[in-house]
């Protein structure tokens, strides 16, 4: 079983050091929002299956863009079979590519895992429409990309890949 969770760094004043938000805490970042310079805020992406993970803080980046590469790659492995995600000190620490029509081998700098494809998708769609309403939550700049994770699902959904 995947599971998939968002963290961001913000500080909660400042002069404070940032901290570790989970995305769904909506009352946490509300308290941080003022502080927050969204083109720097960091983050990752916590995937783990059955407990081993996969992707952790090691993969802390800029977190919108990962989020932004990680819709472009699904959308890409769809369509071409391979999809790729970037990140500014490794440029393909995450790629997705189908093996078969069930599983996608899925590696994450250098390691891979081969997965139930729509199990992974249904996971990492679900994950960016967990972040990108968190974040439409707090700052109503981040509605067209929520909305647009919730086309990509249904998408994914009516074209029978999820």
């Amino acid at each position: 079983m995947l599971q998939i969770k968002t963290y961001i760094y913000a500080p909660f004043g400042p002069k404070q050091a940032a901290q570790k938000i989970p995305i769904d805490d909506i009352d946490a970042l509300k308290r941080a929002a003022p502080y927050m310079d969204l083109m720097k805020l960091e983050g990752y992406i916590d995937l783990s299956y059955y407990g081993t993970p996969i992707m952790d803080d090691s993969l802390t980046d800029l977190i919108f863009f990962t989020w932004d590469e990680m819709l472009r790659a699904i959308r890409s492995v769809v369509e071409t079979g391979r999809g790729c995600v970037g990140f500014w000190w490794d440029v393909k620490a995450i790629c997705l590519k189908q093996t078969n029509p069930r599983f996608l081998l899925l590696k994450v700098s250098g390691k891979g895992w081969l997965l139930p494809k729509d199990e992974l998708l249904t996971v990492l769609v679900d994950g960016a429409i967990q972040f990108f309403q968190g974040m439409f939550s707090v700052f109503s700049r981040y509605k067209r990309d929520y909305e647009a994770c919730l086309q990509l699902k249904e998408w994914l959904i009516r074209e029978r890949h999820i």
